[in-house]
């Protein structure tokens, strides 16, 4: 079964051996999802995040201990199967700190 067709990429008339043929050829099929995925990467791309300003750097170092400290306790009261994950995760927050004089 033929069936005549235009394609989606070039607009060039050509037959296709299934109806649900959009492309004439492999190259505009190629073309077309470039096309397609630099049309993605424009849309997905991240903003610039701002930079942080003293004020916040400095909050930004007191919540992480507040969390080291948070972790602490849920390490030794908190669900039996978080204990030894908060605990890790505990410690490697303070090391960082403190491997940074904060």
């Amino acid at each position: 079964m033929e069936c005549h067709l235009r394609c989606v990429q070039c607009g060039a008339a050509f037959i296709a051996s299934r109806r649900s043929a959009m492309y004439c050829s492999n190259k505009c099929k190629q073309a077309a999802k470039r096309e397609r995925n630099q049309r993605h990467r424009v849309w997905c791309a991240p903003p610039e995040p701002p930079k942080p300003a003293p004020k916040d750097l400095e909050s930004a170092v007191m919540d992480a201990h507040r969390v080291a400290n948070d972790l602490g306790r849920l390490a030794s009261s908190g669900p039996y199967q978080l204990r030894a994950a908060c605990a890790r995760m505990s410690a490697a927050i303070q090391l960082a700190l403190e491997a940074e004089g904060l």
